[in-house]
């Protein structure tokens, strides 16, 4: 079973405010990775998240990491409904809903490389 470590920190420069979060380990109860890199247009396109994860313990995290150096990149669990905006070279780490088969990107002028990994619950 993989073990994760999630590291958060932001820091304000302006204000100096800063708020970090020790790093969390997860070890998952799957054994189950899905690595993608691919190139997301400007119509949405959809990641199905493997089956060997869905039909498993489900999905645990997402990493997504917009490798791009000018567009944006919106991502959604539903068609249309995009509830993240990640600028060129962002990343998010998001824990999911074991429910969740499917992830929806679009980008916003120009096609942009994304790279998505999930790993299993």
């Amino acid at each position: 079973m993989p073990t994760l470590k999630i590291t958060a920190k932001v820091r304000n420069d302006t204000s100096n405010y800063e708020r970090g979060v020790a790093a969390a380990t997860v070890t998952t109860t799957g054994a189950h990775v899905q690595v993608l890199r691919n190139t997301i247009g400007t119509s949405e396109e959809t990641i199905a998240i493997a089956g060997d994860i869905t039909g498993g313990q489900g999905p645990g995290y997402a990493f997504i990491y917009n490798a791009d150096a000018t567009n944006y990149v919106q991502v959604g669990i539903a068609t249309g409904a995009y509830f993240m905006r990640l600028k060129a070279g962002e990343s998010a780490t998001l824990p999911l809903d074991s429910a969740i088969s499917t992830l929806y990107l679009k980008s916003n002028t120009a096609a942009c490389d994304v790279e998505v990994w999930i790993w299993e619950r």
